[in-house]
């Protein structure tokens, strides 16, 4: 396959320094705090759970993501870090078609505040249609097949996924959000 048709998923993990954020930090005690996942090398269109609105941290559920609009795009010292993930056309479109899914029942889909802190303590507890972000991406990578993990995704943490990342997957790029060169992350 030529790199130009090359099939890749990009798992970004954020931290913003807002008060949410802020307080998944020290629960977490890890760097970032925000886990999204995009399909495409512009990286204009990432999907996610969390706030619906800038601010009202409430109003949360499935969300696509762009880093020009919503808390990115009024936010400047944004961290982040961005693995590549290569795939074959297998599952590439196993991943589109399971994403293509939760954006057809976005209305249904809410955000799992009981459970956000499972990975805190690791106990596992899920409910249909409710997801934080890492366990909304780990659903996502172990049902396209794209990375094994065993454990329930409840209590897998943005810390968590990125050592799993870090072992399987290329991380191209970490630093402040407003220098990513997306043309240097696309042909790596």
């Amino acid at each position: 396959m030529k790199k130009s048709e090359e099939r890749v998923v990009y798992i970004v993990l954020t931290h913003t320094g807002t008060i949410p954020s802020r307080l998944i930090r020290i629960f977490t005690r890890y760097e970032y705090t925000h886990v999204s996942i995009s399909l495409d090398r512009n990286l204009e269109h990432l999907y996610s759970f969390a706030r619906k609105a800038k601010y009202n941290f409430f109003n949360a559920g499935f969300v696509e993501e762009n880093f020009n609009t919503g808390v990115y795009g009024r936010l400047k010292h944004v961290k982040c870090k961005i693995y590549k993930i290569r795939l074959d056309n297998k599952k590439y479109e196993r991943i589109c078609k399971i994403l293509k899914k939760y954006k057809n029942r976005h209305y249904l889909l809410r955000y799992n505040f009981l459970g956000i802190l499972c990975p805190v303590f690791k106990k596992s507890f899920s409910r249909k249609n409710y997801f934080f972000c890492s366990q909304f991406v780990t659903r996502v990578l172990i049902d396209s097949r794209i990375l094994k993990i065993h454990e329930d995704p409840s209590i897998i943490s943005p810390g968590v996924l990125d050592k799993k990342l870090s072992i399987k997957t290329d991380k191209v790029y970490e630093g402040l959000l407003k220098s990513i060169d997306i043309d240097k992350i696309a042909i790596s």
